[in-house]
């Protein structure tokens, strides 16, 4: 079978858990599809099933869950499970993995309803809100990305064109221009690693504090990286622009999609590495 048959085999299969399945499976080794990144891969399947590349993050991410969470479950293609559904016990479990476990399987077996798991959503926000108010959930967030980041290229330092010879670790707290991360090649500090989490309001003088506390670390290391969720694209492009208009050349901005595994995450860059 032709690299170009196998991925149209892919896009259109109509079954969302065995798509996600065999797109994971592609996602492993894009190069046997004809393609040198993943990003171009996911590319050609939102193409060929006419649909945005965002899109396809959902089915992957509710894969995955199941996986994880349900793997005494085996469902065939007759079994109508609700991919939304697997979404929502997915932000469950985030917050309350006792409630997921019993929820999942009255779920697949028809027990309870989407409208019923979105309540119990709602119920699982209110109550992880009341365990020390809106500033804990903020920092418990901010740690859960930061964490996330970190799994991520603790496997996919190749990501940011790093070999063999690279090593990530969490910067000391005490250091005179202190990070989240820093990459070493060969013992030598390469890289200074900077995240930023969820905001609900990305005012001009903020972006400006952060471009700010990046220009130094520029300076400090021979290069430096803003990693941010998704949700910052707009405020990247607007550092993306100030970065080239103040030619920090050693600067690189991404963004990441938190809302599934880091085994599936992609860091999507405003600037090659």
């Amino acid at each position: 079978m032709s690299t170009k048959s196998s991925l149209k085999r892919i896009a259109s299969e109509p079954n969302w858990i065995a798509f996600a399945k065999a797109l994971r499976g592609a996602m492993r080794s894009p190069e046997q599809h004809g393609f040198e990144s993943v990003d171009r891969l996911l590319d050609a399947v939102a193409r060929l099933r006419g649909v945005e590349v965002a899109t396809l993050r959902n089915p992957l991410a509710a894969e995955l869950w199941l996986a994880r969470n349900a793997p005494e479950q085996t469902f065939s293609e007759k079994d109508e499970i609700s991919m939304t559904g697997v979404l929502l016990l997915a932000q469950i479990s985030s917050l309350s993995s006792t409630l997921a476990s019993d929820l999942a399987p009255k779920f697949f077996s028809g027990e309870v309803s989407r409208s019923q798991l979105r309540a119990a959503l709602e119920t699982a926000k209110k109550e992880a809100g009341g365990l020390g108010g809106v500033a804990h959930e903020r920092f418990r967030k901010a740690m859960a990305f930061e964490n996330f980041v970190f799994s991520y290229l603790s496997e996919n330092l190749d990501a940011l064109g790093f070999g063999a010879a690279a090593k990530i670790e969490r910067c000391p707290r005490k250091a005179s221009f202190p990070c989240d991360f820093i990459v070493s090649v060969d013992g030598h500090p390469t890289m200074a690693i900077e995240v930023k989490g969820h905001r609900q309001k990305h005012h001009r003088r903020y972006l400006l504090q952060v471009l700010g506390m990046l220009s130094l670390l520029t300076r400090k290391y021979p290069g430096a990286l803003l990693i941010a969720p998704s949700s910052w694209d707009d405020s990247m492009k607007t550092l993306s622009e100030w970065r080239d208009e103040f030619r920090m050349d050693n600067l690189h901005l991404a963004t990441i999609d938190d809302q599934i595994s880091p085994d599936s995450a992609i860091l999507h860059f405003f600037n090659k590495v």
